[in-house]
């Protein structure tokens, strides 16, 4: 007789292993405490910390840990947030004055906010407050296409990591999935 398991999708398993199970205790501190390979501390909480792990649970956590360093941690770390990796939604690369800048008191000099020298130039026109107008400023570039890039990577690697983990053999649970699209900004229109 072969037992029923019950389907649920990985990323749903990951929250329930790394949250409410608490796998990856380091020495007796939460999971959330410590990172899957014990680099630094992490940001996340244990609902139950200090009871027994589920044996689902920790195969899950074990399996994690064989993925690749990059792909595991950003797993591992979207499993105790319960939040899936930024990709940038909406994000439209756009130039927007640069403002970090104030002008030297002493010398006149415009400086920026933490005192070095800021390039800055005026054409005159008579016409425009005291003939002073701003021919140029400098601008700062906002969502630049290689930073949206960038997430979008990440957000294919934790997806990536979802998927291997989904055809693992669990006790209890058929992992399925995942859920989550692959590419959640294919298909969108640009503005």
């Amino acid at each position: 007789m072969t037992a029923i398991r019950t389907e649920k999708d990985i990323e749903l398993l990951l929250i329930w292993a790394y949250q409410d199970q608490c796998v990856g205790s380091v020495q007796g501190l939460p999971a959330g405490a410590r990172s899957v390979d014990d680099d630094g501390p992490v940001v996340g909480q244990c609902s139950s910390p200090g009871g027994p792990v589920h044996e689902d649970a920790e195969a899950l956590y074990q399996a994690v840990g064989k993925l690749p360093k990059d792909i595991r941690q950003r797993v591992a770390d979207c499993a105790r947030s319960g939040l899936r990796p930024d990709w940038m939604q909406g994000a439209v690369t756009r130039a927007e004055p640069f403002r970090g800048w104030k002008r030297n008191r002493a010398t006149g000099e415009i400086v920026t906010n933490d005192g070095r020298p800021v390039p800055f130039e005026y054409e005159y026109e008579a016409a425009y407050r005291g003939g002073k107008a701003p021919a140029w400023c400098r601008i700062i570039w906002l969502n630049r296409p290689e930073q949206i890039d960038a997430a979008q990577l990440r957000y294919l690697e934790w997806w990536s990591g979802l998927a291997i983990l989904a055809g693992l053999k669990l006790r209890e649970f058929k992992a399925c999935g995942p859920a989550a699209p692959r590419a959640p900004w294919q298909g969108k229109k640009k503005i």
